[in-house]
């Protein structure tokens, strides 16, 4: 029993030494009627469906962008434009920053909402179907039928749609929080 609790005593005293780990989560959902297939920077792509959400765990310097397209493009490739969640999570000494971004085109509505306590970080978001304001020369069909299913960039259209989002390369501001261990990425 002496050498049980003497053991203890070294893992705890080992495990207290190392340094934390910071970690910060994502929550995606995905609110579309079809299946998504979600692609992250650095991280496994996955199938997500209808009405589901999925939860990421990653390290608080992790920095990328998260897209969806449809379930189809898991099994083939898919070319056309797609709407960007684009976060950096800022770790110990700095704020995240984060937005949504419709600068190479648009194919599903996103928003960022961060949460945490005492959260006053703002929202960015496209949460309008660009697709239905894409006119017919910027308009990408789908392989097999006449759906419009992304629209090439549109700066001048997607800005007034989208205040929320970047819209064109010289669009360098992202939203940044201090308090958000969480961020909610709604798609569709």
């Amino acid at each position: 029993m002496e050498k049980v609790v003497i053991a203890v005593c070294v893992l705890m005293t080992v495990i207290s030494a190392l340094p934390p780990r910071h970690i910060k989560g994502i929550q995606i959902k995905n609110n579309g009627q079809e299946g998504l297939w979600i692609e992250m920077t650095n991280e496994n792509s996955f199938n997500l469906p209808a009405g589901q959400m999925a939860s990421v765990i990653l390290e608080d310097s992790w920095s990328g962008k998260i897209f969806a397209r449809s379930e189809e493009c898991q099994y083939k490739k898919c070319n056309s434009p797609y709407t960007v969640a684009e976060l950096t999570f800022g770790g110990d000494a700095k704020d995240d920053r984060y937005r949504v971004s419709v600068i190479d085109g648009y194919n599903k509505p996103i928003k960022i909402q961060p949460s945490g306590p005492n959260n006053f970080c703002k929202v960015s978001s496209c949460k309008i179907n660009l697709k239905l304001n894409c006119p017919p020369t910027h308009q990408i069909k789908g392989e097999d039928t006449d759906d419009t299913v992304a629209c090439h960039a549109l700066p001048d259209v997607f800005q007034s749609l989208c205040p929320h989002a970047a819209t064109s390369d010289t669009d360098k501001d992202m939203f940044s929080c201090k308090t958000s261990n969480t961020y909610f990425v709604s798609i569709g």
